[in-house]
């Protein structure tokens, strides 16, 4: 029979902390703290910490500071301070989660500095991918630094199943290695409002993300006949030379629109456009879901590593185009703008979809169930 467990979730900022106390009232979505609210419900000890805490000397924001210029130097983004700031919330700690590349990366790097009994999982999203990041000069050995962070990990995943597959075969991983993991959105906070007509009523499209891997400039290229509204935080020239686009500077994460505004748009809008590079990252997989979950057609990148190949169906929950072609977007964005009959029966499947498939238990399960099994046993 399984105890219950102290549990360490660190996530990547303090915006997501910020949200903690309204994801329990429901003001907030849960899906940013990764299960851990379903864990302190099921009686587990949990701390959510901030990966990007800053120190409270001047020497170590001197150790910082230098740090980052490193990872600036070489885009490795392996960070000791940020571990030994860690150290401190770890005693007495079961399991200690990590949920940015970076930060799961360093605690395989460092593992001797923390506690023994503690166990330490590493949750990545874009690992296949990091080696072309790295600078040149580097990369021969950053195959070999991965293999051995995520040795000493006592659990290493990734949220999609092609980045697993890639990453296990870029870094030349022992098979097994690297998991992959279930997400899942909050639908009690995620979800349609208004009546059918006033639904469809709407004239604008919505693309919103700061991700790195979004491909706002397919969107900047198209020939569009109605407004998209863009949120973001990239610097895409191109997005303020197109007059159909009205472009919004924020994000998910760091913007002045609440989690509420920001589902208010969703539901205002006619579909929401998900541009994504070519890559094995799983991105855009949160706006995604968010979107089908209000009951909107999603417009999305057909890239390498899409979230689910399973479930996400052209023609039928959404609509798959080609990456970096603005003719295919502009083609998919008319389509859902006049044909009524197929905006109807997209808007339909992607609801049920994400009813069906995509809910806030499939990531919550993931998590405990792991807790369970690798947390300390009676």
């Amino acid at each position: 029979m399984s105890k219950k467990c102290r549990v360490v979730i660190v996530l990547p900022g303090e915006a997501r902390e910020s949200r903690l106390s309204g994801a329990r009232s429901g003001r907030n979505p849960k899906e940013f703290f990764y299960g851990g609210l379903a864990l302190q419900e099921q009686g587990h000890e949990v701390v959510f910490l901030n990966a990007r805490q800053m120190s409270n000397n001047m020497a170590g924001r001197f150790r910082q500071h230098c740090e980052r210029k490193l990872n600036g130097l070489t885009q490795i983004g392996v960070t000791r301070s940020q571990v030994e700031l860690m150290i401190p919330h770890l005693h007495d700690v079961d399991v200690v989660f990590g949920f940015t590349d970076s930060f799961s990366l360093s605690m395989g790097c460092y593992r001797s500095l923390l506690p023994k009994q503690l166990k330490v999982i590493g949750g990545f999203h874009g690992l296949a991918d990091w080696r072309k990041r790295v600078r040149p000069p580097f990369r021969s050995g950053f195959g070999q630094l991965v293999r051995s962070s995520l040795q000493r990990l006592d659990y290493a995943m990734t949220s999609g199943a092609a980045d697993r597959e890639a990453a296990t075969k870029e870094y030349a991983l022992p098979a097994g290695l690297l998991q992959s993991y279930d997400f899942g959105v909050d639908q009690d906070f995620w979800s349609p409002g208004g009546t059918t007509a006033q639904k469809n009523d709407n004239t604008f499209f919505l693309a919103i993300g700061s991700d790195p891997q979004r491909d706002y400039s397919v969107i900047a290229r198209a020939v569009l006949s109605v407004q998209v509204k863009v949120i973001t935080n990239i610097d895409e020239p191109g997005l303020q030379q197109n007059p159909k686009i009205e472009l919004v500077r924020g994000s998910l994460a760091t913007s002045h629109l609440s989690d509420e505004d920001i589902r208010e748009l969703y539901r205002a809008c006619r579909g929401v456009i998900v541009p994504i590079k070519d890559v094995w990252q799983p991105s855009g997989c949160s706006v995604t879901l968010q979107a089908m979950s209000c009951g909107k057609p999603v417009i999305i990148t057909d890239y390498k590593g899409l979230f689910d190949r399973e479930f996400l169906r052209d023609g039928e929950n959404c609509v798959l185009v080609p990456p970096r072609d603005p003719i295919a977007l502009q083609q998919a964005i008319d389509r859902l703008s006049h044909d009524e009959a197929f905006y109807s029966g997209i808007s339909e499947g992607a609801l049920r979809t994400a009813r069906e498939h995509f809910g806030i238990s499939r990531l919550e399960n993931t998590i405990s169930t792991l807790v369970d099994r690798i947390g300390v046993k009676d």
